[in-house]
């Protein structure tokens, strides 16, 4: 179930260089301080992502798939962050290019990802929508 009660989801579409999820206890009173200090707390997130990565080069791994939604917070196994949605990568990030695995930057949380079959019958806002034809031999009637 990708909603809880009293909760009216809504399509949406975040389109941006890089995505940070914060979670439902960020504080940016404590933004700066060490890890220790910002501590998660279960999050859900219902949108579709369109984002840049920083590729894998030069002995630097990305992060891949796991590194594509960002995080800041202590997470560890056992605070979850589902998300419903869509991702899709389209670009090398010109902004948020920083080095993926650096100490002191978050705690990976429990995953739980799902596509949001939601997507099927109300889209995001923004979608992409491709045509296609295929030629095929012209004459004359």
């Amino acid at each position: 179930k990708n909603t809880v009660a009293g909760y009216l989801k809504q399509p949406s579409a975040v389109i941006a260089d890089a995505v940070m999820i914060l979670s439902n206890n960020w504080d940016d009173t404590k933004s700066w301080l060490s890890l220790s200090n910002r501590v998660a707390k279960a999050t859900t997130v219902n949108t579709a992502i369109v984002s840049g990565i920083v590729p894998t080069a030069g002995g630097n791994y990305s992060g891949g798939a796991e590194n594509f939604p960002r995080f800041m917070e202590t997470w560890g196994n056992n605070v979850a962050f589902t998300y419903y949605g869509s991702m899709v990568q389209l670009f090398a990030s010109e902004q948020a290019t920083g080095i993926w695995g650096k100490a002191n930057v978050y705690s990976a949380p429990k995953r739980s990802w799902f596509f949001d079959t939601q997507f099927y019958t109300e889209p995001p806002p923004g979608t992409l929508t491709l045509i296609s034809y295929k030629k095929g031999r012209w004459y004359f009637e």
